[in-house]
């Protein structure tokens, strides 16, 4: 996603300046090379009601994206719906001009393109992309993306396995900022697995997870950012490009990582991550020590706790009294102190099964404090 140390380079289409001649030079030599958009390309200043941040880039950005060789892009994600129904258009348009292939979203809930079919190495192979509900669910006549419904996902993978030899899952979710896979997508990623699906990896966390050999399938709990200057932690500023070699009967995967510098480009170190990625790597054949480790993660996550017990209006002994007294008034006072924020986080809590698993370990965190 472009930002503004880097917007001009993507307007200019400067792809070795953004990214590197290594990376450019494995994207143009790919038989395909997928990325995931992570906002609308859209000149729109029309904001989605949600829980921020919004995201967006200029139009003219699609030149470093051409520039640089992507084939195709995923849009399931928690930003394509930022700018609303034009600003989601405007980038369809602006793709489509720019003859890049897209998956993930439609234009309605009857329009979702959920995949791709292609030919590699003489294998055919199936690209699906799928999201964690945030503010992008599809509607009868409004814009959105794929959203993860178990029975229907686990449904769809299984048949598409049956119509293709490799089935690769994109899946925006997972904590972000948090190395581990959450209880949640691990169980998940084991059923798409179950169903089919031989690799899978996990966008949206923001940092470079660790990794599973699950069978015969291959799963990647965060693949960080690749290119997203608009996170200052050191954590946010890497990420892993995975390249998957069908020339040999058995798949061959290797991950370059990449860090993002402090003017916004791009540069590429393979063993900065190895370390720590395989120790965690390690640690989570332990279904114990992923229960822990996701527990340690709400426990230090302070901004977390603050804004949802912001949001979720604790009662005072006053208030229950005048609940009492005047019901129907009070009531109305109490809706008329929520702020718009507040009531769009306790929706996105309710919502989304992200945020939801996050919120309910908080609180369950705060009933074993006040029991203590």
């Amino acid at each position: 996603m472009p930002s503004k140390t880097n917007s001009y380079l993507f307007e200019q289409g400067k792809a070795e300046e953004l990214f590197g001649n290594e990376i450019c030079n494995m994207f143009r030599s790919a038989a395909y090379s997928i990325i995931n958009l992570e906002g609308p390309l859209t000149n729109s200043s029309r904001e989605q009601d949600k829980v921020k941040p919004v995201l967006k880039a200029s139009p003219n950005a699609i030149k470093g994206l051409r520039s640089l060789g992507v084939n195709t892009v995923a849009l399931a994600n928690n930003h394509v719906i930022d700018y609303l129904q034009e600003g989601y258009e405007e980038t369809i348009k602006i793709l489509d001009e720019a003859q890049i292939n897209h998956i993930g979203a439609g234009k309605n809930s009857g329009d979702i393109v959920k995949y791709e079919s292609i030919v590699v190495g003489g294998k055919k192979i199936c690209v699906y992309n799928v999201s964690e509900t945030f503010f992008n669910s599809p509607e009868k006549d409004y814009p959105g993306v794929n959203i993860y419904d178990e029975y229907v996902v686990c449904n769809e993978i299984r048949s598409l396995k049956s119509k293709h030899d490799y089935v690769i899952v994109l899946y925006h979710g997972g904590a972000e900022r948090c190395q581990y896979p959450t209880p949640l997508v691990r169980r998940r990623f084991h059923r798409m697995a179950d169903s089919g699906a031989d690799y899978i990896t996990a966008q949206h966390t923001h940092c470079i997870g660790c990794e599973e050999y699950y069978g015969s399938s291959y799963l990647l709990y965060g693949q960080g950012n690749f290119l997203f200057d608009r996170m200052g932690l050191a954590m946010a500023r890497e990420g892993l490009v995975t390249e998957l070699d069908f020339s040999t009967e058995k798949v061959l995967i290797k991950h370059h990582c990449v860090k993002v510098l402090s003017d916004g480009t791009l540069s590429v170190s393979d063993d900065m991550w190895l370390n720590g990625f395989r120790e965690r790597s390690l640690e989570i054949q332990n279904d114990e020590m992923v229960e822990r480790r996701y527990r340690e993660y709400i426990l230090s996550n302070r901004k977390l706790k603050q804004d949802y017990i912001l949001a979720y209006q604790g009662c005072s002994f006053f208030n229950k009294i005048m609940k009492r007294i005047m019901p129907k008034s009070f009531e109305r006072k109490l809706e008329k102190r929520y702020t718009k924020e507040q009531l769009l986080r306790i929706l996105l809590s309710l919502q989304s099964d992200r945020t939801g698993e996050n919120v309910l370990s908080m609180w369950r965190e705060v009933y074993d404090g006040l029991k203590k």
